[in-house]
């Protein structure tokens, strides 16, 4: 039996922990300034361009390739990429067109951009893609694709594509590693793994599955964000993956 002493005793916790979480802002709004209230509004509009908030974080966004030419970025569905952790209603732009696609249902949204123009060789794309959830915000996440001379031609079933050989330890805390799977058949799912090298013996470090999509239905990418501190992040690393009865392992390394 729940007595009445219980009862107010539990709705001064609950009190107690809202006025905790409520922070700053908020608590000086109990007394009915106007710079609190600011504060306040200010507060909000920060949070709602945090992709931490919604779980999307850099790494919610991977790309098919991060190397293409200039005729591969200007013609059919150009640059390619997927996005992690959406949900249905959810409004994706791109600022190099700033057309709207809304997403259709949860999980996993493919998106394509194609440029009007072709870059020069040697020079890069930068743009950034735009989540909206119910008009606000919730991501703003960057990408990058290297322009190359020469014609990528075609590529054997499930092959793994990696975004650098090489990066520091700064980097792939920032940006993290792309990883794209290519050459699969739809419907199959891609599974990621990356080792570090420990001495004599290898540490899976991460694991990802991600379902084969794209334009002509036959990629998936993810991005390895690690979790730990940048200072034990340099060393070897393998990343192995797997799509239907398609193989593939590459390296990359991570000076400090």
């Amino acid at each position: 039996m729940i007595t009445m002493k219980k009862l107010v005793l539990a709705a001064t916790v609950g009190f107690s922990l809202s006025m905790l979480a409520a922070g700053p802002a908020t608590a000086a709004g109990l007394d009915g300034s106007t710079a609190a209230s600011e504060s306040s509004n200010t507060a909000q509009t920060s949070a709602s361009v945090d992709p931490q908030d919604e779980g999307l974080g850099n790494g919610s966004l991977a790309l098919e390739y991060t190397q293409m030419t200039p005729i591969e970025v200007t013609y059919g569905a150009g640059i390619e990429y997927t996005i992690d952790q959406l949900e249905e209603g959810d409004v994706v732009t791109t600022d190099l067109n700033d057309d709207e696609v809304k997403v259709d249902e949860y999980g996993s949204f493919h998106g394509s951009v194609a440029l009007d123009s072709k870059p020069a060789f040697d020079s890069t794309v930068d743009f950034t893609v735009t989540v909206k959830r119910s008009g606000k915000t919730i991501a703003e996440l960057p990408a990058s694709v290297k322009i190359v001379e020469g014609d990528r031609g075609a590529q054997e079933p499930g092959t793994l594509l990696l975004g650098e050989e090489s990066l520091t330890a700064d980097d792939i805390a920032d940006k993290g590693m792309n990883m794209s799977m290519i050459e699969c058949s739809a419907g199959d799912w891609a599974v990621f793994e990356v080792f570090r090298q420990q001495d004599d013996a290898s540490e899976r470090v991460a694991r990802y599955a991600q379902a084969v999509e794209g334009e002509d239905g036959n990629f998936a990418a993810v991005t390895y964000m690690p979790f730990e501190k940048k200072e034990s992040l340099p060393g070897d690393y393998t990343v192995k993956a797997q799509c239907g009865d398609h193989k593939s392992e590459e390296t990359f390394t991570v000076d400090d």
